[in-house]
């Protein structure tokens, strides 16, 4: 039988690496890898906690904080951007197609 720290680890390795090939790839999916890595932070984390290894846990809560911040620059924030230019050109739009009047 395979036991929960067995799972941590596997589950870990596959998501770091599967978030390096994502950001090895550098297109536009490119930012899931940092979701990936979110994951496989949280995963090695419970692996360190669980495993009464501090420094593992507390490498996992650093990484953690790196790849939220990822998230953040390449899915949140190019979304809210594209959001407030689509915005900004609607009333772009509309100010000039009423000033055609």
């Amino acid at each position: 039988m395979i036991d929960s720290q067995t799972i941590l680890q596997w589950t870990g390795c596959l998501l770091g690496v599967a978030g390096s090939i994502a950001l090895a790839r550098n297109d536009r999916y490119s930012g899931w890898g940092f979701v990936a890595y979110l994951a496989s932070n949280a995963a090695w984390f419970a692996y360190g906690y669980a495993g009464d290894i501090p420094a593992l846990a507390l490498q996992h809560v650093v990484f953690g904080a790196v790849s939220t911040f990822g998230v953040w620059r390449w899915l949140v924030l190019p979304r809210i951007k594209a959001r407030a230019g689509h915005q900004l050109a609607t009333t772009v739009a509309l100010t000039t197609a009423s000033s055609d009047r």
